[in-house]
Protein backbone atom coordinates (compact mmCIF):
# COMPACT_ATOMS: atom_id res chain seq x y z
CA UNK A 1 0.00 0.00 0.00
CA UNK A 2 1.42 3.17 -1.33
CA UNK A 3 1.75 6.41 1.23
CA UNK A 4 -0.64 9.00 1.14
CA UNK A 5 0.90 12.13 -0.73
CA UNK A 6 1.57 15.05 1.51
CA UNK A 7 -0.94 17.77 0.27
CA UNK A 8 0.25 21.26 -0.53
CA UNK A 9 -0.61 24.76 -1.06
CA UNK A 10 1.01 27.53 -3.40
CA UNK A 11 1.15 30.97 -3.91
CA UNK A 12 2.85 32.30 -6.94
CA UNK A 13 3.61 35.65 -7.16
CA UNK A 14 4.58 38.36 -10.06
CA UNK A 15 7.35 40.21 -8.66
CA UNK A 16 7.48 44.13 -10.88
CA UNK A 17 4.52 46.04 -9.33
CA UNK A 18 3.29 42.92 -7.42
CA UNK A 19 5.73 42.47 -4.57
CA UNK A 20 8.46 45.49 -5.16
CA UNK A 21 7.24 48.80 -7.01
CA UNK A 22 9.97 48.88 -10.26
CA UNK A 23 11.36 51.66 -11.97
CA UNK A 24 13.81 53.07 -8.56
CA UNK A 25 17.63 52.37 -8.73
CA UNK A 26 17.24 50.49 -5.50
CA UNK A 27 14.04 48.21 -5.68
CA UNK A 28 11.19 48.98 -3.08
CA UNK A 29 9.04 46.56 -1.46
CA UNK A 30 5.36 47.11 -1.67
CA UNK A 31 3.62 48.55 1.46
CA UNK A 32 2.03 45.14 3.04
CA UNK A 33 4.45 42.68 1.07
CA UNK A 34 6.58 41.46 4.41
CA UNK A 35 2.94 41.01 6.02
CA UNK A 36 1.45 39.31 3.23
CA UNK A 37 4.25 36.63 2.89
CA UNK A 38 4.08 36.26 6.77
CA UNK A 39 0.64 35.42 6.56
CA UNK A 40 0.77 33.02 4.38
CA UNK A 41 3.74 31.35 5.56
CA UNK A 42 2.27 31.06 8.58
CA UNK A 43 -1.01 29.67 7.21
CA UNK A 44 1.95 27.05 6.09
CA UNK A 45 1.70 28.59 1.93
CA UNK A 46 4.48 27.68 -0.38
CA UNK A 47 5.45 30.68 -1.71
CA UNK A 48 6.79 31.12 -5.49
CA UNK A 49 8.37 33.93 -8.01
CA UNK A 50 7.21 33.10 -11.39
CA UNK A 51 8.24 35.92 -12.92
CA UNK A 52 9.86 37.78 -16.40
CA UNK A 53 12.26 39.80 -14.56
CA UNK A 54 15.91 38.19 -15.51
CA UNK A 55 17.40 40.02 -12.57
CA UNK A 56 15.00 38.43 -9.65
CA UNK A 57 16.98 36.82 -7.41
CA UNK A 58 19.26 39.68 -7.33
CA UNK A 59 16.20 41.41 -6.34
CA UNK A 60 15.05 39.61 -3.84
CA UNK A 61 18.86 39.11 -2.00
CA UNK A 62 18.82 43.08 -1.85
CA UNK A 63 15.80 42.97 -0.39
CA UNK A 64 16.65 40.14 2.16
CA UNK A 65 13.92 38.20 1.26
CA UNK A 66 15.38 35.32 -1.45
CA UNK A 67 15.05 32.81 1.53
CA UNK A 68 11.45 32.83 1.81
CA UNK A 69 10.46 31.67 -1.50
CA UNK A 70 10.89 27.85 -1.94
CA UNK A 71 11.49 28.69 -6.39
CA UNK A 72 11.88 31.85 -8.06
CA UNK A 73 11.57 31.23 -11.33
CA UNK A 74 12.01 33.24 -14.27
CA UNK A 75 10.95 33.47 -17.45
CA UNK A 76 13.56 31.98 -20.73
CA UNK A 77 12.69 30.50 -23.61
CA UNK A 78 9.89 28.18 -23.78
CA UNK A 79 8.16 29.34 -20.61
CA UNK A 80 6.62 32.71 -22.24
CA UNK A 81 3.22 32.41 -20.25
CA UNK A 82 2.64 32.79 -16.53
CA UNK A 83 0.36 29.79 -17.20
CA UNK A 84 3.21 27.55 -19.09
CA UNK A 85 5.61 28.72 -15.53
CA UNK A 86 2.80 27.52 -13.13
CA UNK A 87 2.48 24.41 -15.02
CA UNK A 88 6.02 23.92 -14.84
CA UNK A 89 5.97 24.58 -10.66
CA UNK A 90 2.91 22.03 -10.52
CA UNK A 91 5.07 19.11 -12.59
CA UNK A 92 7.86 19.76 -10.47
CA UNK A 93 6.07 19.00 -7.11
CA UNK A 94 4.17 16.11 -8.53
CA UNK A 95 7.64 14.68 -9.74
CA UNK A 96 8.21 14.87 -6.08
CA UNK A 97 5.58 13.19 -4.94
CA UNK A 98 3.08 16.18 -3.70
CA UNK A 99 -0.28 16.04 -4.02
CA UNK A 100 -0.86 19.18 -5.89
CA UNK A 101 -4.91 20.44 -6.89
CA UNK A 102 -5.14 23.51 -8.58
CA UNK A 103 -8.05 24.73 -6.27
CA UNK A 104 -5.06 24.89 -3.48
CA UNK A 105 -2.86 27.29 -6.00
CA UNK A 106 -3.26 31.29 -5.69
CA UNK A 107 -1.70 33.51 -8.63
CA UNK A 108 -0.91 36.97 -8.03
CA UNK A 109 -0.25 39.40 -10.63
CA UNK A 110 -0.40 43.01 -11.86
CA UNK A 111 -1.08 42.45 -15.37
CA UNK A 112 -4.56 41.48 -17.06
CA UNK A 113 -3.10 39.50 -19.65
CA UNK A 114 -1.33 37.33 -16.93
CA UNK A 115 -4.45 36.85 -15.23
CA UNK A 116 -6.21 36.02 -17.96
CA UNK A 117 -3.69 33.54 -19.37
CA UNK A 118 -3.86 31.95 -16.01
CA UNK A 119 -7.45 31.56 -15.31
CA UNK A 120 -7.51 29.14 -18.67
CA UNK A 121 -5.54 26.60 -16.59
CA UNK A 122 -7.03 27.27 -12.94
CA UNK A 123 -9.76 29.44 -11.00
CA UNK A 124 -7.58 31.08 -8.60
CA UNK A 125 -5.88 34.18 -9.86
CA UNK A 126 -5.66 37.25 -8.07
CA UNK A 127 -5.30 41.06 -9.97
CA UNK A 128 -3.33 43.14 -8.30
CA UNK A 129 -3.32 46.89 -8.22
CA UNK A 130 -0.25 47.98 -9.48
CA UNK A 131 -0.50 51.46 -7.59
CA UNK A 132 -0.38 49.47 -4.46
CA UNK A 133 1.11 46.30 -4.81
CA UNK A 134 0.02 43.17 -3.15
CA UNK A 135 -2.31 44.07 0.24
CA UNK A 136 -3.95 42.17 3.25
CA UNK A 137 -7.10 42.47 1.15
CA UNK A 138 -6.37 40.56 -1.61
CA UNK A 139 -5.26 37.53 0.36
CA UNK A 140 -8.25 37.81 2.64
CA UNK A 141 -10.37 34.70 1.59
CA UNK A 142 -7.32 32.55 1.66
CA UNK A 143 -7.60 29.70 3.29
Amino acid sequence: MSAEKERIKLAIFDLDDTLIHEGFNIPRLCDDTIKVLNTLKDKEYRLIIATFNKDAVMILRQLGLYSMFDIVLTSSGSLYYKSTMIKSIMAGYIKDGYYVDKKNIYFFDDMEDNIEDVLKLMENAILVNYNTGITMDDIKDLP
